[in-house]
């Protein structure tokens, strides 16, 4: 081989390497490049880009753990985030009612709170424009709690005079003394010189006397907002205290209107939106009620009511739910018993035709609707065994042996034919080292046996006989009657072989005894069914207590078998109506899709949207717990 040519094929085998793998490496680096920008969007708090990026990670790569684990990560501080958030305004809603000297204690704890869920959902995410807007409220909120505290501290004369001097510059700016009422204001911040209210005051009154024009039309600007307010116009009210502003940019009275209008504002259309959400759950929870689906029905009208109290008939529909679970349990019971009293006499119906395939198809069946059925079992194994008995004696072209078998079937017939019964035994015999019970080997070998040596024949005719009698005490009457017929069709004039042959009808059953005397299998079965009638699970396992008895010494007892199963399959009291069967890979996919995409809607402030996602995921997989938790969690939020 020459040189050049041995290098040229390291070159191609190298390059075919490479085109294999670089695929392979461009992808990982294509997840790596992701998860790095994702990484540096998170850490600049910009968690809705950060999640956007890791969903394109996944799509890449769509079991990565790591990745799923940080979106899960990032969702979770999103909903610390705005659980911070809404409590921080519950709170201070509640701080601004309470936190006055007759209610102090209360307000203060109020205050606290809210600044304390403030700073966490703060800390989480500057960037968010919300809590950038609501930083300002929480700002003076800390100041009116100093300013509260500092009121506490004074001494009683102190407060006394304070409270005097806010009732007298009260009366002033009421009647427009504003010099006055400067007066007061001014010895209020003596006593307290970080006071908001006498500073705020005094800086209005203030405005009032450099600008009397302006402060006429500020207080015509604030009884039109109020106006507006009482009105239930509040884009409107929004926009008169705006103008406020625009005269007043340090006026906080008109910025706490502004703040309070739009909290009326949330509050009408999150009531809106959380009715329309609590409708959509309320109709998903009677259509699984109609559906039997009484878990995921609870969870829906749970839902309702954590939306809106007492909505239309969810709290009495819910009460329901356990009467309504109990009769279909009932209805699944009865269902089952059938189905399982159908498979088990179709089981025995191709028991006795020979039909053993058939026959094991039912009884596994039975088994499927009741896992803990030991009659099932039972009669599965026998049926399998006879399944295998009958394979061994008839070997046809679905057999694997078939191939080795079927040779030595046609030669050893050839050769009988031809009349060398010598060379044709020896191939029945091959054929019976494998499989001793085969049918036509037994006939041939019996039949070459005959030919060669009819006294050989009849001490070989005499074992086949002592085994068919066998038979016929094991009441496999058929195995038996095969035997007796091959034999009278080689030797007609073979010793009482009709009378042999009449042992296997079923109507001369040869009748063997089994280890209790008839009567007492009668009276076991008797005391079965009755304590049985008389109902309960202790009974029913005494019932069938004796009706084991009577099959492990009677095992063809039909009667007791077909009442053990009964009884075996009504034991299966608990009817679960949740989803049992494992998803297959197409629904992991789309149940892990559907799941992140919730997440993404949810980080970008869409509740409603990412609840929608979270609840297609429970449509395919109802046992789905963090999609559950999710909703709950956001309906939380939603509800406050």
């Amino acid at each position: 081989m020459k040189p050049y040519l041995s290098i040229i094929n390291i070159i191609r085998n190298f390059l075919s390497v490479i085109i294999i793998l670089l695929p392979l490496l461009l992808y990982a680096q294509s997840v790596d490049a992701l998860n790095r920008q994702a990484q540096e969007y998170y850490d600049q708090k910009l968690f809705d880009k950060a999640i956007t990026e890791w969903l394109r990670a996944l799509e890449l790569d769509p079991t990565n753990e790591r990745i799923q684990q940080k979106i899960e990560m990032v969702y979770e501080e999103k909903h610390k985030k705005d659980l911070s958030f809404q409590k921080s305004k519950v709170y201070f809603r509640n701080a601004i009612d309470t936190l006055n000297q007759e209610t102090f204690d209360e307000g203060e704890k109020n205050a606290v709170a809210a600044l304390e869920n403030f700073t966490i959902a703060y800390r989480i995410d500057p960037n968010d424009p919300e809590l950038k807007a609501l930083k300002e409220r929480m700002d003076r909120l800390n100041s009116k709690l100093k300013n509260e505290r500092e009121k506490n501290r004074l001494a009683i004369e102190k407060l006394e005079k304070y409270n005097a001097l806010k009732l007298s510059a009260a009366g002033f700016l009421k009647n427009n003394d504003y010099e006055n009422a400067i007066s007061d204001l001014t010895e209020m911040l003596v006593l307290l010189p970080k006071d908001i209210f006498a500073s705020e005051e005094k800086r209005k009154a203030e405005l009032a006397l450099e600008n009397r024009l302006k402060w006429e039309k500020l207080k015509t600007y604030f009884l039109k907002g109020d106006e507006l307010i009482a009105a239930k116009k509040y884009k409107e009210a929004i926009t008169e205290f705006e103008q406020i502003l625009v005269i007043d940019p340090e006026n906080t009275d008109a910025k706490d209107k502004i703040a309070y209008v739009r909290d009326l504002l949330d509050s009408a259309e999150n009531l809106e939106r959380r009715r329309l959400q609590a409708e959509e759950y309320y109709i998903s929870g009677i259509n699984n009620l109609k559906n039997d689906n009484f878990n995921q029905a609870e969870d829906d009208l749970n839902n309702t009511l954590a939306l809106m109290k007492n909505y239309k008939d969810a709290k009495a529909r819910i009460a329901g739910i356990p009467a309504l679970k109990k009769a279909y349990e009932e209805r699944m019971v009865l269902r089952r018993q059938q189905e399982l009293d159908k498979e088990f006499q179709n089981g025995l119906f191709y028991m006795s035709q020979g039909n053993y395939k058939a026959a094991v198809s039912s009884f596994e069946k039975m088994l499927i609707l009741n896992p803990q059925s030991e009659t099932a079992k039972k009669y599965i194994a026998t049926a399998k065994e006879a399944l295998q008995q009958q394979a061994e004696q008839e070997i046809d072209e679905n057999s694997p042996y078939f191939g080795i078998i079927n040779p030595l079937v046609v030669s050893g017939k050839s050769l009988y034919d031809k009349g060398d019964y010598a060379e044709s035994l020896k191939r029945w015999e091959q054929i019976q080292s494998i499989f001793p019970k085969n049918k036509i080997a037994g006939q041939y070998l019996l039949l070459c046996q005959f030919k060669l040596n009819p006294e050989t024949f009849s001490k070989f005719a005499e074992g086949k006989i002592t085994e068919a009698n066998e038979l016929v005490k094991a009441k496999k009457y058929e195995d038996a009657l095969y035997i007796f017929n091959l034999i009278k069709s080689i030797d007609k004039n073979y010793p009482k072989i009709d009378e042999l042959i009449a042992s296997t009808r079923k109507t001369e059953k040869i009748y063997v005894a089994p280890k209790l005397s008839p009567a007492r299998i009668n009276a076991l079965y008797n005391e079965a069914i009755s304590v049985y009638t008389a109902g309960g699970a202790a009974n029913r396992a005494k019932a069938m207590a004796n009706l084991k008895v009577i099959l492990e010494n009677d095992p063809n007892n039909s009667k007791a078998a077909i009442a053990l199963n009964k009884m075996e399959s009504e034991s299966i009291i608990a009817v679960s109506s949740a989803q049992t069967t494992r998803l297959t890979p197409a629904q992991e996919a789309q149940v892990r899709t559907l799941y992140f995409n919730g997440i993404d809607l949810y980080a970008k402030g869409n509740f409603e949207g990412a609840i929608s996602e979270w609840r297609k995921v429970l449509a395919i997989d109802p046992t789905h717990v963090k999609a559950k938790n999710n909703i709950k969690r956001t309906i939380d939020l939603l509800s406050r």
